[in-house]
């Protein structure tokens, strides 16, 4: 995804709203030699996580995670706002 893409989509809500969000970028890994992988590297492993559905699949992880904690909070007596009682 470029950059562009994900702050369109990002510009749907308030400054100030929460939400729940995870990017990876080239900078966090390393080749084999310890350096960051190539440009040219990374943008086929991007098209690589486009093509084999990876956004679907983190998400369901997502929602999986994300969804057992509100359970774990609606179970402690916490309400929507997140506020108990």
């Amino acid at each position: 995804m470029k950059v562009r893409d994900a702050i369109e989509l990002l510009s749907t809500y308030k400054p100030d709203d929460e939400i729940c969000i995870a990017w990876w970028t080239r900078e966090l890994f390393e080749d084999p030699d310890g350096e960051d992988p190539s440009v040219e590297a990374w943008s086929h492993a991007v098209a690589e996580f486009d093509r084999e559905e990876g956004y679907e699949h983190m998400n369901r992880q997502m929602w999986v995670l994300i969804h057992g904690a509100l359970m774990d909070a609606w179970s402690d007596g916490q309400n929507e706002e997140g506020q108990s009682g």
